[in-house]
Order: C-alpha cells, then sequence, then structure tokens
C-alpha cells in the first residue's frame, strides 16, 4: 500500500480563472491568469490533540517564462522541496533526499521513461494516437517486480486502469470518478498518475490529459491466489473563490481490508485539507 500522508507531493500548473476551453478563441489569450505561489497542508486537522495532526507548508518559484523552477517546503512529510532543471531530451527533479528524479522525454516532450530513487523505481510508458497515455510498465528492483498498466478513457478521461504485476498474480485496479469542471492539477494526490506510484507528475509533461477535475479514485489491490487484499477510497470536496479558482481542497481516504467471505473492514479513515494563495497577472 502507497504510504498515507508521508507521499503527499505537491505539482503545480499556471492555473487560468477563465480557461481557455470555456472562453471564445479570440478572448482565450486575454483569459485571467493566476499562479499558485504558496500552499498549506493540515493532516487529520480534527485531531489536532495527538500525534495524527500534522502540518506543513511550501512555496512555489517560477522562472522568467512562468515555468516551475522549484518548491521550498517546511516539512516533506506535507511536500516535497525540489529544484527543476531542463536540459534537451530530459527534465530533472533535484529533490532534497531522494536524489534525482529523472524524466526522459521524446520529441514531443513527454515523458517515455522515469527514473526514481536511484533508479530503484523505472517506468516506460507508451501513447495512443490520441496523444493519451495507453500503457506504463514499472519496474521496481526493491521487491524484483515488473508491473504492466493499462489505461481505458471515455468522455476525454481516464477511467479505468488495470494492472497485473510479475510477484504471485497480483492485481490492481483504479477506477476514477470525475465532477463536470475543467481540471486543474493542484496536488498530485489529484492527479490520475499519482495513484502508479509516479512520484511527481509535472504537469505538461505526461500527454493529453483528462478533461475533468478528479472528483474521486478507488483502489483495489488483489493477491488472486488468496483473494485477500485491500481498497482504498479516495474522495475530494473543493472550495472556489469568487473568480473560480479552486482555494482549498479536502481529500478524504477511507482504506478497507479485503478477505473471502466476510465484509470488508473499514481500517482507518483519514483527511488532509491543503489552501492555496494565487497571484495573478
Amino acid at each position: 500500500m502507497k504510504s498515507q500522508f508521508f507521499s503527499l507531493f505537491f505539482a503545480i500548473i499556471l492555473f487560468t480563472a477563465c480557461n481557455k476551453d470555456s472562453v471564445p478563441e479570440k478572448d482565450a489569450d486575454n483569459a485571467k491568469k493566476c499562479r499558485i505561489i504558496s500552499a498549506d497542508m493540515v493532516f487529520n486537522p480534527d485531531k489536532k490533540i495527538n500525534a495524527a495532526y500534522y502540518a506543513g507548508s511550501a512555496v512555489v518559484n517560477y522562472d522568467e517564462k512562468y515555468n516551475v523552477k522549484g518548491i521550498v517546503s517546511t516539512q516533506d512529510s506535507a511536500f516535497r522541496s525540489f529544484s527543476v532543471i531542463t536540459t534537451p531530451g530530459q527534465l530533472t527533479l533535484r529533490t532534497k533526499y531522494n536524489g534525482d528524479w529523472i524524466y526522459k522525454l521524446d520529441g514531443q516532450g513527454r515523458a517515455i521513461y522515469v527514473e526514481f530513487y536511484n533508479g530503484s523505481i523505472r517506468a516506460n510508458l507508451s501513447y495512443n494516437a490520441e496523444g493519451y497515455i495507453s500503457s506504463l510498465t514499472k519496474i521496481d528492483t526493491y521487491s524484483n517486480s515488473q508491473t504492466v498498466y493499462i489505461f481505458n478513457y471515455n468522455n476525454e478521461n481516464l477511467v479505468k486502469i488495470a494492472s497485473v504485476s510479475s510477484l504471485g498474480g497480483h492485481t490492481e485496479t483504479l477506477e476514477y470518478t470525475y465532477n463536470n469542471d475543467i481540471a486543474v492539477d493542484l496536488t498530485s494526490n489529484a492527479n490520475p498518475l499519482y495513484y502508479l506510484d509516479i512520484v511527481e507528475v509535472i504537469p505538461g509533461f505526461f500527454g493529453k490529459t483528462s478533461k475533468n477535475q478528479l472528483s474521486g479514485v478507488k483502489q483495489t489491490s488483489l493477491q488472486t491466489n488468496y483473494g485477500s487484499g485491500y481498497s482504498v477510497s479516495y474522495s475530494f470536496l473543493y472550495t472556489k473563490d469568487s473568480d473560480g479558482k479552486i482555494i482549498s481542497m479536502k481529500l478524504i481516504n477511507t482504506h478497507s481490508e479485503i478477505n473471502p467471505g466476510v465484509p470488508n473492514y473499514v481500517r482507518v479513515v483519514w483527511d488532509a485539507v491543503y489552501n492555496f494563495k494565487y497571484k495573478c497577472d
């Protein structure tokens, strides 16, 4: 199972308050553009009196072209600190504690190979004719395993990923639901690829993305030989300001155990609240 709050990584895109998909083409270039400049996160905000309460914040830095050049975090359990290095055919994230994360790019600037934790986790990505990711093959040298993920889309949204691992026929299914809003990536949790352990999904480098904003994820993991495993449900609640910018996101996580012949047992429920600040042109 993915580490719960310790794996909460931060990804930023340029937020367009009047999204170009929702305004006339002639007005699109004049749409008001806002960049997230800081964020804070509180883990289990209703449990401040015990060890289940954590908080952290991050400041986002941009270059002269408004590309993210780095994130500085007060606590890496909330957000990860990193700097971005761009070279021809490659994007490198220099992290504070985990070395360099490598993204090799094709001629269209899409990630076709990623490498994390000094090469211990590697993945190759393929794209379909429409520009969406069609499959991903991940190699984990920690467990000496290979997992193949197949992607399925409907109405311009990623709706399901099914995978099979080389370890004992272990299977995993990810099912996604969306609201009717145009997608804005705020944290990696709100990006469908996050649940494949692609630790930092940098917007703009993974081909065509889902049209709508993610509202829920159901992750089911099973050992096919025994029928046991776990199910994790994630739900997202967004708060917007009068301009339509997402200023807060609440993430609710419910983890259940699956065992043959008995009802699913809810082992843990936790939530985290993210708040965002913007600077607008």
